[in-house]
C-alpha cells in the first residue's frame, strides 16, 4: 500500500485572534455597517447592560480611567482644546445648563478647588483688582509674581500661620503708590499685612 512520508515539514496554525483579525480586515465595511444597525436596534438594551456593568465594576473602571488619563494626559488636553475651539458656543451652553441644574455640586467643586489652590485664587483675585487699578505694567514678570503667592502658601502650610503677598509700596497709598510688579512684593504674616492698611513709612 503506497504511503507518503513528509519529513521536516512544520505547519504553524494561526491563532484565533489572527484569524479574526484577517477576517475583520477583509469584511470591515460590512461588519461595521451590521454593528451600527444592531446598535441602533438595541440602543436601550446596550444602555442598560452598560449601566449594570458600570455598577458591578466601579473600582476597576475608576482605576482604568485614572491610568488611561495619566498615560494620555497631553493628548486628552489637546483634543479637549481643539473640541472647545471648534464648538465654543455649544460647550458654553452645556456648561451653563449643567451649572444651573447642579448648584450644590458646583458649590462643592468650587470649595474643593479653593482649598487645594489658595495661591492661584489669591493670584487671580489680586490680578483682577490690579487690572481695575491699572497698576500692572506690561513689563511685569508674572512668573515671579506667581512664585510669591506660591511661597505664601508654603509658609502658611509649614508654620500654621496665614501669610499674605503684600505690596511694599501700596497700590493706593496716600503719599505714594506702587506697581503690581515682582520687586514690589513681599511675603509677610497676614496679621502684619492687615495692620499696614495701605500705609507707607518714609524713613
Amino acid at each position: 500500500m503506497p504511503y507518503i512520508q513528509i519529513l521536516n515539514y512544520n505547519v504553524r496554525m494561526k491563532s484565533k485572534a489572527e484569524y479574526d483579525r484577517e477576517y475583520y480586515l477583509k469584511n470591515k465595511i460590512r461588519i461595521n455597517a451590521r454593528n451600527i444597525e444592531y446598535a441602533k436596534a438595541h440602543v436601550d438594551e446596550k444602555r442598560i447592560a452598560d449601566k449594570i456593568y458600570s455598577l458591578n465594576n466601579k473600582e476597576q473602571l475608576k482605576l482604568y480611567k485614572a491610568k488611561y488619563y495619566l498615560d494620555n494626559k497631553l493628548n486628552i488636553a489637546q483634543k479637549a482644546k481643539e473640541h472647545y475651539s471648534k464648538n465654543k458656543d455649544v460647550v458654553k451652553a452645556k456648561v451653563k445648563a449643567w451649572v444651573k441644574l447642579n448648584p450644590d455640586k458646583v458649590k462643592v467643586n468650587k470649595s474643593k478647588y479653593y482649598k487645594a489652590n489658595p495661591e492661584k485664587i489669591n493670584f487671580h483675585t489680586n490680578k483682577r483688582r490690579v487690572a481695575k487699578l491699572e497698576r500692572q505694567p506690561s513689563w511685569a514678570n508674572e512668573f515671579f509674581i506667581q512664585e510669591a503667592y506660591h511661597l505664601a502658601k508654603l509658609r502658611t502650610e509649614m508654620t500654621g500661620i496665614v501669610w499674605h503677598v503684600d505690596h511694599i509700596l501700596p497700590l493706593q497709598g496716600k503719599l505714594v503708590s506702587g506697581f503690581h510688579v515682582e520687586n514690589n512684593l513681599q511675603v509677610i504674616p497676614a496679621k502684619l499685612n492687615f495692620s499696614k492698611n495701605n500705609k507707607f513709612e518714609i524713613i
